[in-house]
């Protein structure tokens, strides 16, 4: 026990080192750094993926200059007519080819047909499919 006396004495040297204990606690600071690390800028932008999409984008804009130039190209020119001198390849009978001669029109001046066409040159079908068809 501590008599009255030497509490006396020793307050104000417990106060002051109280003091200087709570204002080491209110200045102290974070020992660990919790903080990101520094972003340099040559490692965040990758300069070179940039310039590749660059590239990329300018090589798009020359194929789609060329691309409308061909479509304007093929509007401003004149059409071509769809009219057939000859009669159209039937190319559901693959077998065949289609030849056309200077007799291909009748007395009345219609067309003739293909098959007539070709009873007309006495074409050989060389087939051997076409042959069996054809006894």
């Amino acid at each position: 026990m501590i008599s009255k006396k030497e509490q006396l004495l020793n307050q104000p040297w417990q106060q002051q080192r109280y003091m200087k204990h709570k204002n080491k606690v209110k200045t102290a600071v974070a020992l660990i750094d919790h903080s990101p690390p520094l972003q340099y800028q040559h490692v965040k932008d990758k300069s070179k993926k940039l310039q590749a999409e660059r590239e990329r984008i300018s090589l798009i804009n020359t194929e789609n200059v060329r691309l409308l130039q061909k479509l304007t190209e093929i509007m401003q020119g004149k059409r071509m007519p769809d009219l057939w001198t000859e009669p159209r390849p039937n190319f559901l009978g693959r077998v065949k080819l289609f030849k056309t001669s200077s007799n291909d029109r009748d007395e009345d001046g219609n067309k003739k047909l293909g098959k007539d066409i070709e009873k007309q040159n006495n074409n050989k079908i060389t087939c051997p499919r076409c042959n069996k068809r054809a006894k």
